[in-house]
């Protein structure tokens, strides 16, 4: 593949809420995959770890942060409303 195929596919795939929301789920199961590897080593909290992720992938690849969060705002209602289902069911 050639990389301005890569390229294109790269700027498609950014323009998708999906794949912010995607990366976000992705980096925060890898943060908790440390922290439970380390023992539960309070230093490699998951939220620091896919917070520290995040970041690195918005810096590398030159992403605003306004781009990233239109999609991955997504997440925060899913969270919430995980909130809302576990705290009807005590």
């Amino acid at each position: 593949m050639n990389d301005e195929k890569l390229y294109q596919i790269w700027v498609y795939l950014q323009s998708e809420p999906l794949f912010w929301l995607t990366l976000t789920l992705g980096a925060y199961i890898t943060g908790e995959k440390v922290y439970k590897s380390s023992k539960l080593f309070p230093l490699f909290n998951p939220v620091a770890i896919s917070i520290i992720i995040i970041s690195a992938i918005l810096i590398f690849f030159n992403v605003s942060y306004e781009r990233y969060f239109s999609g991955a705002i997504y997440s925060f209602s899913i969270g919430s409303s995980n909130c809302r289902v576990s705290n009807s069911n005590l």
